[in-house]
Formats: C-alpha cells, sequence, structure tokens
C-alpha cells in the first residue's frame, strides 16, 4: 500500500490523506498529557507562575509578608527613576561587562589554543583550569578577599616586595570594579575554554596545512582560520557570558562580606538589597527584575542581528 501511495505521488496523483480512528487519537493524546503532566506542572509552578507574580509585584506595594500586595501601579518603576544608587548600580554594572567580557574571552581562546597543542603532559593541565569554575562562590569570594587584604593580603605583600605601590583593591573607588572583574574572568575563563577547545579539535588540519604551504605564518593562520572557524562558539560564550555577567552577584557579596560600597554595587546586588535588605521594596525589586529582563532580551537580540549574521555550524 505504501508503494502504490509513493507511486501515485511520483506520478503528480494527490494521494488521500489517512484517516485515524477518532478514539484511538483521543486516548493516545490522554495518554501523552498524563506523561507529560508532571513536568508541565512543574514548568506551570515553578516557572511560568513566579515570573507572573513578580511581573504582577511589580506594579504593588509589598513591603511586610505578612500582608498582602497593594497595587499602586506604575509608581515602582516612576520611583526607580529618581534613585541614584538605582543609575549608578546601572553604570557600574555596564563599567563591569565592558570590562570583563573581552578579558575573559581573550582569557579562555589564550588557554584553549596553548592545551590544543600536542606537547606531552597538555591534557593534564585541562583540570586546573576548570577547578575554579567548579569551586563554589563563597570560597572563591572569602579567598580573593583575602588576597586583596591591604595590610596582609598575599597581592600587596608581592607588590611591597618588589618596591612597587599597594592598592586598596577593595576600598579604592577605583580599583573595585577591576579587582572584580579579575576575580570573574579568572574564576569563568575555564569555563568558556572547554567550549572553545573542542571548537578548536573540531577544525579540520588541512586547512592549516594548506596555509603552511602557502606560507602563511601561524599568527596569520589564527586570523585566516583559527577565528572564522571559531565563530560559532565565540558567538555562544560571548551571549552566555554577557548575559551572566549582567547577573554578578554571588562574587560582589562573598568578596566585600555583604557590603560593598556604592563603586561596586552592581545591579543584582542593589536589586538584592531592595527586596531583602531595605524594608518594604519588594515591589521596587520586582520592578528592577522586570527591566533586567527586558534589557538582557534587547542586548541578546542585538548581540544576535550584529554577531549572529553569517554564523554557520557546518564545516566546510
Amino acid at each position: 500500500m505504501a508503494r502504490s501511495a509513493a507511486s501515485q505521488y511520483q506520478r503528480g496523483r494527490p494521494v488521500a490523506p489517512v484517516r485515524l480512528n477518532r478514539g484511538v487519537s483521543r486516548r493516545e493524546a490522554l495518554t501523552g498529557f498524563l506523561f507529560l503532566s508532571p513536568n508541565l506542572f512543574g514548568f506551570i509552578v515553578f516557572g511560568i507562575f513566579p515570573i507572573a507574580f513578580v511581573i504582577y509585584l511589580s506594579f504593588c506595594s509589598w513591603g511586610n509578608f505578612t500582608q498582602f500586595p497593594h497595587w499602586i501601579g506604575l509608581d515602582n518603576y516612576g520611583g526607580l527613576k529618581d534613585d541614584p544608587l538605582f543609575w549608578n548600580s546601572i553604570w557600574r554594572t555596564l563599567e563591569f561587562v565592558v570590562i570583563v567580557i573581552p578579558l575573559q574571552t581573550l582569557l579562555s581562546l589564550g588557554l584553549a589554543l596553548l592545551l590544543n597543542q600536542r606537547l606531552p603532559g597538555m591534557k593534564l593541565f585541562t583540570p586546573l583550569f576548570i577547578i575554579p569554575w567548579i569551586t563554589t562562590p563563597v570560597v572563591v569570594g572569602f579567598i580573593w578577599a583575602w588576597l586583596y587584604q591591604n595590610d596582609f593580603g598575599l597581592i600587596n605583600t608581592l607588590l611591597s616586595d618588589l618596591n612597587l605601590p599597594t592598592q586598596g583593591w577593595l576600598t579604592d573607588d577605583a580599583w573595585t570594579i577591576p579587582a572584580t572583574v579579575m576575580v570573574t574572568a579568572w574564576q569563568f575563563a575555564g569555563y568558556n575554554m572547554m567550549f572553545l577547545l573542542a571548537g578548536l579539535q573540531g577544525i579540520p588540519d588541512h586547512l592549516y596545512e594548506a596555509a603552511a604551504i602557502d606560507g602563511a605564518p601561524r599568527f596569520r593562520q589564527h586570523i585566516s582560520i583559527t577565528l572564522p572557524m571559531l565563530r560559532p562558539v565565540l558567538y555562544f560564550t560571548i551571549i552566555t557570558s554577557v548575559i551572566g555577567s549582567f547577573q554578578i552577584f554571588d562574587i560582589v557579596y562573598n568578596m566585600f562580606q555583604g557590603a560593598p560600597p556604592d563603586s561596586a554595587r552592581v545591579y543584582y546586588f542593589y536589586l538584592y538589597q531592595k527586596a531583602f535588605v531595605f524594608a518594604g521594596n519588594m515591589g521596587s525589586a520586582c520592578a528592577m527584575a522586570v527591566l533586567l529582563v527586558l534589557a538582557l532580551v534587547v542586548v541578546t537580540w542585538t548581540q544576535m542581528r550584529v554577531y549572529g549574521e553569517g554564523v554557520t555550524y557546518e564545516l566546510g
């Protein structure tokens, strides 16, 4: 029957659609829904409902968890417009993102290129670069807070031994964001390195061999071959890094022991303070969360439009 239907299709004659038994279709649909219902229930309860509730609270005043939210319309958004700490947190976050993304990407790419060399013992170094990423942010924050200490910190001690000026890494407004950038780049460079290393290992060797025969130096090979072939992986790592950088919180909280100066008060940390530290601002914190999601959507869409053009996942 299938062969005759195929022959009729090849001859250009329409084939009558196969009619299914409606009772069987409904039974199968019900069975499929029953199998999906646990995940569907979890998605609605822990996904859709919290998002909808946060959007609702952004239009409400809710400062005491024992009381019901009170609808106030756009007052929360209007209050943010007149809040200087809100604008300060935006500028500090933008400063952090603009510095950390290029540094983290270059560091990850350099590590991937290094580990891609066919030298003895290179595979042993791969876990060492991944350890910072799998280490909990609490441990990372406390370790770097100790390293950054003004008086007995290891970094300032080494600078003093080299007769170089020491810095107030956690107290000087000029160094709080750079200090946070260095910790973040150190922690997540190994994570992005894994994707870039996998992308490097997927580039055919004959492309480099042909370039070497043509006399192209190694640097030129990386510019003309490595970077174009790594474009899909770079596209993924940059977008995910930007999204994560806008949500930086745990490193700041632990490194500054929960009380960063205004020069390190990034957006997500100020949102946390609005919700759980400053009384009566849960609605304002939800408004900040909604604005953050909208900003991430715009930034990601812009990256996809600008950087995603021409990205292909096929070799050759």
